[in-house]
């Protein structure tokens, strides 16, 4: 026998396999939102349609955002993506993942070990503008839409990357029919406050922070499975040896072109087959001790060097010399001299002004993305790549270095990051 218990929009359904909830009008909204505010370990969410990146931050929150504990997934239709989500998909991409499942027809929403299964898209028509219903299911249940997830995740979905976005909306331009019906409706429920924008100061180059260092991880880790040459030496600094070696010295430069070209498509046993080898090549390489082979302390060397300079207690007292003794440890710098010594000029860079721009990005309280724009924005001539290297000198065990070798090195292993 079921009872029902309606009032309030959000309604209670018993059943002999335990409690259900049906969520529906504001009661649906706010039970979304609250449970993604709240979420620790993941947000996986099944949606043909993605709304407005605004609509988008009303109805999930951005507590997920830079929030790197958190696994977000999307999987959604790629027909559906246009310009109006084009910022929404960006934002995903960089800080979770999406795939594409051709017929997608359903919506359900996985928030830690919760499921709400709806019928409500991800869409501010769908929240804020229309009747609909979300059941929040029982444990049991949940299990299995999780391992269904799983199973539509690993063998029927194919991925979607931020070059696909591009193409896929520079083609299709404007049209974005779900939200073209709900534009005559009236708004029915309160939207959720607006958390704000939190790409608002931060430069493209430095959103992708977060989904650079997934994946920079994830190939360290494979990296340090097959091999260590300098096991006293940070892990970081042996594959930033690595991935140069890749850019500048392994039989035909492989990694150099892809600057330039999409990141190679690599599923993760072809990946730890292509480091496995090219690891091998670099080990015989460092062995040869020949011209040009890297030479295991420089980076030590480099980081004690900038450390002691750069310690909060020393770090507004650094004077002309002592920048220039710190600009010599950058390979960003060296490799364009002009830019050193642009950078090193007085008249584009008064010491004060570094002093400060340097103390914002190792001791300043935003998040890391917000201090690496706002250290690119006080100081000239010094790089999104010398702000990267800087930071891997200063926190080689957190952080590596990054720079245009780096990004080139992992998008020829498969990994999808942005160049610059």
């Amino acid at each position: 026998m079921a009872v029902w218990v309606v009032g309030g929009g959000s309604d209670i359904y018993l059943h002999k396999g335990g409690l259900m909830k049906l969520l529906t009008g504001q009661a649906l909204i706010d039970f979304v939102r609250k449970f993604c505010n709240a979420a620790t370990r993941r947000i996986w969410i099944v949606s043909p349609f993605i709304g407005s990146w605004s609509d988008v931050r009303r109805i999930i929150g951005i507590k997920w955002v830079n929030n790197g504990d958190l696994n977000f997934r999307l999987i959604t239709e790629k027909t559906a993506m246009s310009n109006r989500n084009q910022k929404t998909l960006y934002c995903i991409c960089d800080n979770g993942e999406i795939k594409s499942l051709k017929g997608l027809h359903a919506k359900a929403y996985i928030i830690d070990n919760s499921v709400i299964i709806t019928s409500a898209n991800l869409t501010g028509t769908a929240f804020f503008k229309r009747h609909e219903i979300g059941i929040l299911v029982n444990k049991i249940e949940a299990r299995s839409l999780v391992q269904l997830y799983e199973y539509w995740w690993d063998e029927l979905c194919e991925p979607v990357s931020l070059e696909q976005i591009s193409k896929i909306v520079k083609k299709k331009g404007g049209r974005f029919r779900e939200d073209a019906l709900g534009q005559h409706l009236s708004m029915l429920w309160n939207r959720p406050k607006d958390p704000g924008d939190p790409y608002t100061s931060v430069t493209f180059e430095f959103r992708d922070y977060n989904k650079f260092m997934e994946y920079y991880k994830d190939f360290a880790s494979i990296y340090q499975n097959l091999q260590r040459l300098w096991p006293k030496a940070s892990l970081y600094f042996e594959t930033d040896a690595f991935l140069n070696y890749l850019y500048h010295h392994a039989p035909g430069t492989p990694s150099r072109k892809f600057r330039d070209v999409n990141p190679r498509v690599l599923n993760s046993d072809r990946r730890k087959k292509e480091i496995r080898m090219y690891a091998t090549l670099f080990k015989k390489w460092i062995a040869t001790g020949s011209e040009g082979v890297e030479e295991k302390l420089y980076r030590q060397r480099s980081s004690a060097i900038i450390k002691g300079l750069l310690n909060r207690n020393h770090i507004l007292q650094i004077n002309r010399k002592d920048v220039t003794l710190i600009a010599d440890q950058f390979q960003s710098l060296n490799s364009y001299a002009i830019m050193k010594a642009k950078f090193l000029n007085p008249k584009n860079n008064s010491i004060s002004r570094i002093r400060n721009a340097w103390y914002v990005l190792l001791y300043g309280v935003d998040s890391l993305p917000v201090k690496m724009h706002k250290c690119n924005k006080m100081l000239n001539f010094f790089g999104k790549s010398s702000i990267q290297e800087l930071i891997g000198f200063c926190m080689p065990t957190k952080y590596p270095a990054r720079n245009r070798n780096t990004n080139a090195g992992l998008r020829f292993l498969g990994y999808d990051i942005s160049i610059y």
